[in-house]
């Protein structure tokens, strides 16, 4: 089972779509929810999940001059890692039916 920060951060990276950077998932985590975190949190919740096998990370071909040379690591959400958010969005949301906060059809959220 993932824990709430996990979930949303794999969400963040779905969204992002392929060979997102750390940075991409911070800010899209940041627009969609307010959550504040430090690029090291990031990098060590994305390596967490990484040794899960939720997100595969690989390196950039190419360096960047405007970075200084260095390359950036880009993030992949693995196959295993949108079954996991499927679930658990399955159970939150069924969960949320049974208690009544949810009706068939509606989100609050949207």
């Amino acid at each position: 089972m993932l824990g709430r920060f996990e979930e949303v951060v794999l969400l963040a990276a779905i969204a992002c779509g392929p060979k997102a950077t750390c940075n991409a998932i911070l800010e899209r985590l940041e627009q969609r929810t307010g959550i504040q975190r430090t690029q090291t949190t990031m990098h060590t919740t994305l390596d967490r999940l990484s040794k899960k096998g939720l997100i595969h990370s690989t390196m950039e071909c190419a360096s960047s001059s405007r970075r200084g040379g260095r390359r950036r690591r880009l993030f992949d959400v693995t196959t295993d890692g949108r079954d996991s958010v499927e679930i658990s969005v399955g159970l939150i949301t069924g969960m949320a039916k049974d208690a009544g906060l949810v009706e068939e059809g509606k989100n609050r959220a949207a």
